[in-house]
């Protein structure tokens, strides 16, 4: 029986039944209130670098953290397969879905930090606004890859498309979630049908290693 189908309501109100995307929302929004609150110079300037910060950003974090490979130590492994590894393991596995909640606030005060040392540190909590309210698109364009919604422009079709292949066919392709900008300058966006299927597109840790079943 097919599941049934998501509008976009019911995406964020599944997503916010979710510990850890609530967790984030809550976040987003009380560095926007506070933004609004304070009609600081540069503010606008401010969160729209913090928002396009976040295009390198999930790439780089995508393709060089979560995909980093199987650290030695047992610990490591543990936040390696909390963080992405089970995420391959069980795609659709709602309680995997979402960037942990305590790694988004280092990844929101990291990239208001990035800004705030370009444009001046009164503006960090600005520019952090602008990240998680990036973060909160990424995670809910993440979120609708993996659920039975249409996304309603051919630009959304081609992300959840693509996210598919890195999911089922190659893990080393196709990084991307809301934007394939750093994947046509890395070259990690080819035609699907150039690239082969791979072994450990579902077990990050490689065939033989175990995976990420224990723990």
């Amino acid at each position: 029986m097919s599941r049934p189908r998501y509008g976009w309501g019911r995406l964020v109100r599944e997503a916010l039944r979710l510990g850890d995307f609530a967790a984030l929302a809550i976040a987003a929004a009380a560095l926007l209130a506070w933004t609004l609150a304070r009609p600081l110079p540069g503010r606008g300037l401010a969160v729209l670098a913090g928002a396009l910060l976040w295009i390198p950003a999930e790439y780089l974090h995508h393709r060089f953290v979560l995909h980093l490979p199987r650290l030695p130590w047992a610990w490591a492994w543990r936040l390696q397969k909390r963080a992405h590894a089970k995420h391959h393991r069980v795609p659709d596995d709602a309680r995997y879905l979402f960037i942990p909640w305590w790694l988004s606030p280092f990844l929101i005060a990291a990239g208001g930090a990035i800004v705030a040392g370009v444009l001046g540190w009164s503006l960090w909590l600005p520019a952090a606004c602008g990240h998680a309210l990036a973060l909160v698109h990424y995670e809910l364009t993440h979120f609708s890859a993996h659920v039975p919604y249409q996304p309603r422009t051919p630009w959304g079709r081609a992300m959840k498309r693509h996210h598919v292949l890195h999911h089922y066919k190659n893990e080393r392709y196709w990084f991307g979630v809301t934007t394939p900008l750093c994947d046509l300058l890395a070259r990690t966006w080819p035609a699907p049908d150039a690239v082969p299927r791979s072994r450990t597109a579902r077990d990050l840790a490689g065939p033989g290693e175990g995976g990420d079943q224990s723990g």
